[in-house]
């Protein structure tokens, strides 16, 4: 009877063989690639290989919509209808529209503007 740590040990055998067989695999296929693709250099094309590891994006807002929301409401120190603002961003559209709404939104959750009585106020 097999105990628990020689399953493990099989496990891990079996791992390793696994990990072994798709470099080689990999390694084949590259090739294969890197074939064809000098082919197609040869032909006159401009291709090459790169990595297929995706790069992580990190996301940083765009500003030029918050950043004119912001300074529209500041013109107004006695404050700005939602109206008023979606008009004087020219904001026609229901897309212009969203886009005023989400600056405004995330103005809020920053604390950079406020609600009162119906208009956008700027803080401090």
């Amino acid at each position: 009877m097999n105990t628990l740590s020689d399953i493990d040990k099989q496990i891990a055998e079996l791992e390793a063989k696994k990990k072994q067989l798709v470099e080689e695999e990999k390694q084949k296929v590259m090739q294969k690639a890197q074939d064809a693709i000098k082919e197609l250099n040869a032909l006159g094309f401009n291709y090459q290989l790169v990595d297929g590891a995706k790069k992580t994006k990190t996301r940083t807002r765009r500003s030029g919509v918050r950043d004119s929301v912001l300074a529209e409401i500041k013109k107004h120190p006695n404050g700005i209808s939602r109206a008023d603002l979606l008009e004087a961003m020219g904001a026609t559209d229901t897309k212009a529209q969203q886009s005023v709404s989400n600056a405004v939104a995330a103005l809020k959750k920053a604390d950079e503007i406020a609600t009162e009585q119906g208009h956008y106020t700027a803080q401090g």
